[in-house]
């Protein structure tokens, strides 16, 4: 069995988020996140899981930061 759990981000999707990005121009590229951190709502977490046969797969997980409502960070991660 496949499961897929969360934002799927493709390649094209991510190259279009930018340092100085409105956290609306973000949202509408990315959707809402699945993760917001409830006592730092300037900090979103997008995670992508993929499992095959109960085995993961695939994991990605992109963090944005914002301050002032523009993106000030981007992290990529795995």
């Amino acid at each position: 069995m496949t499961v897929q759990q969360g934002n799927v981000i493709t390649k094209q999707m991510r190259r279009q988020i930018y340092v100085g990005m409105r956290r609306y121009q973000v949202e509408s590229i990315l959707g809402s996140p699945i993760l917001v951190d409830t006592f730092n709502n300037n900090r979103y977490n997008y995670v992508y899981t993929l499992q095959k046969k109960g085995r993961l797969v695939e994991k990605y997980k992109l963090t944005i930061l914002f301050q002032d409502d523009k993106v000030i960070k981007i992290i990529d991660g795995h």
